[in-house]
């Protein structure tokens, strides 16, 4: 059984998790309405990189077919 058993509960603080991952001067130039200095930024492509690959790498192992069953091995 898990901690939090709600998987929306679960997606919402992942969010927030992410958002706090991220440069707060770059929430300081967002608010100040500039957009491109955001989108060159390049601290935060590696950061939503990495992310974007590791959840891709998750939903792979999550959804892949893991039910095989295994060769018994005898002695």
């Amino acid at each position: 059984m898990s901690i939090l058993p709600i998987p929306f509960i679960q997606i919402v603080i992942t969010d927030f998790m992410v958002l706090a991952g991220i440069n707060f001067g770059l929430y300081f130039t967002l608010h100040g309405g500039d957009f491109k200095t955001l989108r060159k930024n390049t601290e935060l492509r590696v950061y939503l990189a990495i992310f974007g690959s590791t959840l891709l790498v998750m939903v792979n192992l999550l959804t892949s077919d893991s039910t095989q069953e295994q060769e018994k091995v005898c002695c």
